[in-house]
């Protein structure tokens, strides 16, 4: 294990600061592939995490498995984390090796709230993995409440787009051009 990880791992800030002017490799994987970046979502660390992307730490790297800080994220439903993430910018859509997005697992392990927040951030509930299996596939094998809190996120989307095209019809035979604008 590099310092940086294990740094990382007990949430040691200032020796994070002390490693970055010493221009330490922050993307240093260990013998799984595993970053910094990866232990410090694990851990639950949220000012590692941000110390990491202000350094410029890669928030996407993957592990052998393919996993990304954002899978370990979703799949303990570190919610929190996903939003810190989420304003990092990282990639809501990665892959893993077997084609898992970070909402596949949180699906998968019935973490109804990081699926709401991914959703929200305008992760597609019909993206596949390398099976063909959705979210809603993943949800099945966890529980009802799962697949209720997907199926609600797909209704409202759909009626927040009916919402719309009915407000901007609306609008237009009103001759209110404003708001159609």
């Amino acid at each position: 294990y590099t310092p940086a990880y294990i740094a990382a791992s007990k949430g040691d800030a200032e020796m994070i600061e002390i490693l970055l002017q010493a221009r330490v490799d922050l993307n240093k994987q260990n013998k799984n592939g595993n970053t910094p970046a990866h232990i410090a979502v694990l851990q639950e660390h949220e000012h590692i995490i941000t110390a990491l992307h202000q350094a410029g730490a890669d928030l996407n790297k993957q592990n052998k498995g393919g996993i990304a800080p954002m899978h370990i994220a979703a799949l303990q439903g570190y919610d929190h984390i996903i939003q810190v993430l989420h304003k990092a910018k990282v990639n809501l859509n990665i892959q893993s090796k077997k084609g898992f997005l970070p909402v596949h697992l949180a699906a998968l392990f019935g973490r109804t709230q990081a699926i709401r927040i991914l959703h929200e951030a305008g992760v597609d509930l019909d993206k596949t993995d390398n099976e063909g299996n959705t979210p809603i596939h993943h949800a099945n094998f966890y529980s009802a409440q799962v697949l209720q809190v997907i199926y609600q996120l797909i209704i409202q989307e759909i009626f927040d787009d009916e919402l719309k095209e009915i407000s901007l019809c609306q609008a237009t035979e009103e001759n209110k051009l404003e708001t159609v604008k």
